[in-house]
């Protein structure tokens, strides 16, 4: 499926309210697992700000569990919704980042973000 494809397709989900379906497809999730494994299962935002969070898979609680943000969301963008990396005036930048719950929340601006586990990082760390 190509970008314009994939486009329609997206703009059709959302048009019925089933987003859901694209984020179920395969292509994502093979796409999700491959970003996550790239950015070694850490969230990039903590990152930026120098905290640790713990690793995907070590984690019980849904909350604090990670996942793929896409920066530009795909209710605006649908045909990068399978791109790793977009251009724009022909500086290429990063469309996918691995994110925490709390991250992800506050990135979208929702349930008034909250902090839930986070320590941050020590010089003995690196």
């Amino acid at each position: 499926m190509n970008s314009y494809q994939l486009g329609i397709w997206i703009r059709k989900l959302i048009e019925e309210d089933k987003l859901y379906q694209f984020y179920k497809s395969e292509e994502w999730l093979v796409l999700k697992k491959e970003v996550m494994k790239e950015q070694h299962y850490e969230c990039q935002e903590c990152l930026k700000e120098g905290i640790l969070t713990t690793r995907c898979d070590e984690q019980e609680d849904t909350k604090k569990k990670l996942t793929v943000h896409h920066i530009q969301y795909v209710k605006n963008y649908p045909e990068l919704a399978l791109s790793k990396f977009y251009y724009y005036k022909k500086i290429k930048y990063r469309n996918l980042i691995v994110v925490c719950f709390d991250c992800h929340n506050k990135l979208h601006k929702r349930f008034n973000y909250k902090v839930y586990h986070k320590k941050q990082l020590n010089q003995e760390r690196w």
